[in-house]
């Protein structure tokens, strides 16, 4: 057997290592969009995450310091002195 390859093998093991290269290198191109995409998803995760639990926490603190709306206030507002129910002509 011959140590050289004849002219034939040679171009079909030139086109098959072209291919291969060529394969090896959308694999690598595709991991790298595959990685690209989980950190863009894990970072803006983050960020709604952040904005979701700021709100929660503004709600909270709104519910302890600042009970406007749920306390047990009078249903009307307490008349002057001079001022009567009934009849309040001006």
């Amino acid at each position: 057997m011959s140590r050289w390859l004849s002219p034939e093998k040679a171009a079909r093991h030139a086109e098959r290592a072209a291919k291969q290269a060529e394969q090896n290198r959308r694999e690598k191109w595709t991991g790298w969009w595959i990685v690209i995409g989980l950190v863009a998803f894990w970072v803006s995760f983050g960020i709604a995450d952040y904005f979701w639990l700021r709100h929660q926490a503004r709600q909270r603190h709104e519910q302890r310091y600042h009970r406007s709306g749920r306390t047990n206030a009078p249903v009307s507002t307490p008349l002057d002195g001079g001022q009567n129910h009934a009849t309040n002509h001006e």
